[in-house]
């Protein structure tokens, strides 16, 4: 688990369990010293974070201060819910772009399945993901959510519980482009999504939230509210089937035909 300090009026961190315990052993961090750690709901005084409270106990203290190990620290958990709500949430979000990002192409007469490979040039690249990362950014740093995540009821903050900078959204949202979602190349986005899992479990967050602090937030879900992002993500699917259906009927008979030519 990592915690944070305030130090002279400046955050400090992220620290682990053993550097936390050697600086209240050097007396730099005091019982009324501010901490924050993964999970918490606010910053508190140190002698308030129940890991940490026995570092402040006195000799002649009943019971007798217990030396917690940083290996002993528990991990912070993350559910299982709240992964797959987060998992929903972004494929709904990336879905909903490429619906909306098909019916502007369409509108100015381009395909979105080029016909053939020389039509994959750096516009192309650019549009399949930019505006995406940017309207995504604008959202989580103006609301703390996407429309996927409005649905399921989460909710982006930064340490304090406030809302992220716009850089700090647009560069998470970059980090999940490319680690989360594996830029939609080939098999990529599998070893992606593995890779995250691998991070929530062991670490209690995906590495674009863990590093700078980030996490999402959750509310309980009503039955009501699970049967409207249902609803939601059928009506989505249909949408891209009368978008992209044709298109992509196309798509696939040229490229067996090109696979079958000699």
């Amino acid at each position: 688990m990592k915690f944070w300090i305030i130090e002279e009026g400046e955050k400090r961190g992220p620290l682990e369990g053993y550097e936390l315990r050697e600086l209240i052993e050097q007396k730099k961090v005091t019982d009324e010293t501010k901490v924050w750690h993964e999970g918490a709901e606010g910053w508190a005084n140190a002698r308030e974070v129940s890991l940490l409270k026995g570092e402040f106990l006195s000799e002649d203290s009943t019971p007798p201060p217990v030396v917690v190990e940083a290996e002993q620290i528990p991990v912070q958990r993350v559910s299982m819910d709240l992964l797959w709500r987060r998992f929903f949430a972004r494929w709904f979000d990336f879905f909903l772009y490429q619906v909306l990002l098909a019916f502007v192409m369409h509108s100015f007469g381009m395909k979105f399945f080029p016909t053939n490979p020389e039509e994959y040039n750096l516009f192309r690249l650019l549009i399949s993901f930019l505006p995406m990362i940017v309207i995504e950014s604008v959202f989580i740093q103006a609301f703390g959510i996407t429309p996927g995540k409005y649905l399921l009821n989460l909710r982006v903050v930064n340490q304090e519980g406030g809302l992220l900078t716009l850089g700090g959204s647009m560069m998470r949202a970059l980090r999940i482009w490319v680690l989360g979602m594996g830029m939609q190349i080939f098999i990529l986005p599998l070893i992606a999504h593995a890779i995250a899992l691998w991070f929530c479990l062991k670490k209690g967050a995906p590495i674009w939230d863990l590093v700078p602090g980030y996490r999402v937030e959750s509310r309980r879900m009503s039955g009501l509210q699970w049967a409207v992002f249902i609803l939601a993500g059928f009506g989505l699917m249909v949408g891209l089937s009368f978008v992209l259906g044709p298109e992509a009927e196309e798509f696939a008979k040229t490229a067996l035909e090109q696979m079958n030519t000699p």
